[in-house]
């Protein structure tokens, strides 16, 4: 599947799957309302299976009466995905997203996945890659997402209750474990959250290191989160970052939503300082 306009259907042909059209960052036309008309994106759809079942979806394949980047006609393989885009980019040469988001998550089999940007990126160093994930198992492949230069990361979340993500989700999967009701969702959630904090410790080592934007993105961040901790607080939710071993004193320092709450109120007033 794939969206957007295109100026002409002509391109020349070389070894690499090439666009000359493509713009700078800022490029995705689900994000940036001045690519929207532009430029356009292509679902690869490589992910077959799910490690949720949200009581909402259903993974239809050949559907009519859809037209969704988690609908499709059929699942392709890594390879097949890689021809499919080369022969978008000859008909609509303005593609500059290729991203995969469905009909499964990403992440249940995460192999199809990486090894689909893996071929993308030995043939295309320039396209924006873009992913889609409910963040149950993302957590390990951060860093190679970041070696495949995937820009575009997103964590679909649906609740912070867990009693509401009882409704929501019929069961999750945790390595061969299959939870129900509010205990899968528990999981689901504190695993989600859980990215958050490796998100905000990303911005603060940009703004060490004094990258364009990491105190803007940093503060951002910490408004959101201490709202978010504050309602996982209301909720019972309990998640550390993970970033230390279980032996650190680290660990024992900021274990609990509420010490990481008193944290980054001052690590926000820091940057109002700022």
């Amino acid at each position: 599947m794939s969206s957007g306009c295109y100026k002409n259907r002509t391109q020349k042909k070389t070894k690499e799957i090439t666009n000359n059209n493509q713009p700078e960052p800022g490029i995705h036309p689900c994000f940036y309302s001045e690519a929207k008309n532009r430029y356009g994106i292509i679902h690869l759809p490589v992910a077959s299976e799910c490690n949720i079942q949200c009581a909402y979806c259903r993974l239809d394949y050949d559907c009519l009466y859809e037209n969704r980047p988690g609908v499709t006609k059929g699942v392709i393989s890594p390879e097949q995905a890689l021809e499919r885009l080369k022969r978008k980019i000859e008909r609509m040469p303005n593609i500059s997203v290729a991203g995969v988001a469905g009909p499964g998550d990403a992440f249940a089999d995460p192999e199809l996945t990486l090894n689909t940007f893996e071929l993308i990126r030995s043939k295309n160093p320039r396209i924006a890659l873009c992913v889609s994930t409910n963040g149950l198992n993302i957590g390990d492949y951060i860093m190679r997402l970041a070696e495949l230069d995937v820009r575009y990361v997103t964590i679909t979340i649906n609740t912070l209750n867990p009693v509401t993500g009882a409704l929501l989700y019929k069961w999750v999967n945790i390595g061969d474990a299959r939870l129900y009701g509010a205990e899968g969702a528990k999981i689901l959630i504190e695993k989600q959250l859980h990215l958050y904090l490796r998100c905000i410790t990303a911005a603060g080592a940009g703004l060490v290191f004094d990258i364009r934007g990491s105190l803007t993105a940093i503060t951002v961040m910490l408004i959101i989160f201490i709202a978010v901790m504050g309602y996982g607080i209301s909720m019972g939710l309990d998640i550390d970052c993970g970033c230390f071993g279980s032996g650190d004193t680290e660990v024992k320092a900021y274990h609990g939503l509420r010490t990481k709450l008193y944290r980054d109120i001052i690590l926000l007033s820091g940057t109002a300082a700022n």
